[in-house]
């Protein structure tokens, strides 16, 4: 059990209350299920970020965590905070930065980074073997790189652009997907349906 109750940690609100509206350390900000990576001393994996402060994250988690866990969360290639796990519920927990960020700034790049399209989906790095299916007969394949929307994959140099393929990877976790781009054995599939972020929740799991 945590040392706080998640409701009285990063409880964040859309507007300030009127007696922190001037004080700018006591601004609070919302931000709903924005996925995000987690990494920890022995995993990594996807979470849901419920909502997020210029002191600190309530995340819905996979992986295991303690009181006092270190973990780094990654909010794009370029936006990421190192902190502590002060309170766990559950599936959920409580992280306090370890430096305090400008919570309004941060969630206001990430949005113009998504309006504009060159945003990246975050991508959990893995080391896994998967089995695929086309019209080249089965095939085994290591996957390097896997977000909600496709992965990235070495092959024996059967996968071409526009090729439709079945992937399937030690755990069961299946998705069918298109072979968006084919270069010096490795490629890129696009999933015709994203993943959760509870399935990849943990890239030990995968």
């Amino acid at each position: 059990m945590g040392i706080e109750h998640p409701e009285q940690s990063f409880v964040l609100e859309t507007e300030p209350t009127p007696q922190s509206a001037d004080r700018r350390a006591e601004s609070r900000f919302q931000t709903v299920l924005r996925v995000g990576r987690v990494v920890s001393e022995n995993d990594e994996g996807l979470v849901r970020v419920k909502n997020i402060s210029d002191q600190g994250a309530h995340l819905r988690i996979r992986i295991s965590v303690l009181l006092g866990d270190m973990l780094t969360l990654e909010l794009a290639e370029d936006v990421k905070m190192t902190g502590r796990v002060v309170w766990t519920s559950g599936d959920d927990c409580g992280l306090q930065f370890d430096n305090s960020i400008d919570c309004a700034e941060m969630l206001a790049k990430l949005a113009a980074s998504s309006e504009k399209g060159i945003s990246r989906p975050v991508r959990l790095p893995v080391a896994a073997t998967a089995v695929t299916r086309s019209e080249n007969g089965l095939r085994l394949a290591q996957v390097s790189d896997v977000s909600q929307r496709g992965m990235k994959l070495s092959h024996d140099g059967s996968f071409t652009e526009g090729l439709s393929i079945k992937i399937t990877l030690a755990s069961g976790l299946e998705r069918v997907g298109i072979v968006r781009w084919s270069k010096d054995n490795f490629a890129g599939v696009m999933f015709l349906h994203p993943l959760s972020a509870d399935d990849l929740g943990s890239a030990r799991d995968l």
